[in-house]
């Protein structure tokens, strides 16, 4: 969208489905997506976002199997067992999925007093729960980045691409999913 509007922040892209796409199980991805072996709660869990509730989304169906054969080289039950015990005990995850609830908890309300006094208190109690989550938006995973030298020169010559880069690796690092996805691939390595 970008190259339409005169600005250099990144509106995304727009996508036009016509076909579908079918997995080698033969699902298509249509208003499930492709689930992942490892499920990790997010920020839209608790909400309704994304293609399956969308009036006229593609429906979810299924073909034939392609003729293939699992591999099963991990043990993702124990993967997804350490993982989520992770998780657990990881205060900034569980401080997120408290302010998806909490978000989810304000979308989903209708109706909103007009005693000033109340409305007053309410508000309040909102600037408390903003404070609580604000430290989020401080969160770096620790991760280190680096990008292909092919880019590094593509950024001396253009400038929105630098920009893209920079708030592309900025978001990386404070990726809490992607900090949990390194230590999966480290115990995948110390059990195979």
């Amino acid at each position: 969208m970008n190259r339409f509007l005169n600005t250099e922040d990144d509106f995304g892209s727009l996508k036009l489905t016509i076909q579908k796409f079918y997995r080698i199980t033969g699902e298509s991805n249509q208003r499930k997506g492709i689930v992942s072996d490892i499920q990790m709660k997010d920020f839209f869990t608790y909400a309704e976002v994304g293609e399956r509730y969308d009036d006229f989304a593609l429906a979810w169906d299924k073909i034939p199997t392609a003729n293939f054969q699992k591999l099963n080289i991990f043990n993702i039950q124990a993967l997804e067992k350490a993982s989520a015990d992770r998780m657990a005990k990881n205060a900034k995850y569980q401080l997120l999925l408290e302010s998806a609830q909490w978000r989810e908890q304000l979308d989903k309300e209708e109706t909103i007093t007009l005693n000033i006094n109340k409305f007053n208190d309410l508000m309040k109690q909102r600037k408390i729960q903003i404070e609580k989550f604000k430290s989020l938006t401080k969160f770096e995973n620790g991760l280190q980045f680096s990008m292909y030298q092919s880019e590094i020169e593509r950024e001396k010559k253009d400038e929105a691409f630098k920009k893209k880069s920079e708030i592309w690796i900025k978001n990386l690092k404070k990726d809490l999913y992607l900090q949990e996805a390194m230590n999966i691939i480290a115990d995948m390595s110390v059990k195979s």
